[in-house]
């Protein structure tokens, strides 16, 4: 049976992705057979596809923390044992 999407081309819960071993898994947002989807596709290949930042990523709840007055009243020691934790996440 032949498929109907290109090569690591993927439907999953009516959205595309594009989802090959030793790269990210990327959503393609651009409708399928049409110009954009073929340019956000190449970008998926070649590892340069943009993902959307999220505000309610666990990353920006910890730089939020780092710029928080909560933080930076802590004594230098604690800053320096918390900044170890946070960067190891």
């Amino acid at each position: 049976m032949k498929r109907a999407l290109p090569p690591y081309v993927y439907l999953k819960k009516g959205k595309l992705y594009f989802q090959r071993r030793g790269y990210d898994t990327v959503r393609l947002f651009s409708e399928y057979g049409s110009a954009e989807f073929d340019l956000e596709l190449a970008r998926a290949k070649s590892g340069r596809a943009e993902t959307p930042t999220s505000k309610r990523s666990f990353h920006v709840l910890i730089e939020n923390y780092r710029r928080s007055n909560r933080f930076k009243n802590l004594s230098p020691r604690s800053k320096s044992d918390y900044v170890k934790i946070l960067e190891f996440f």
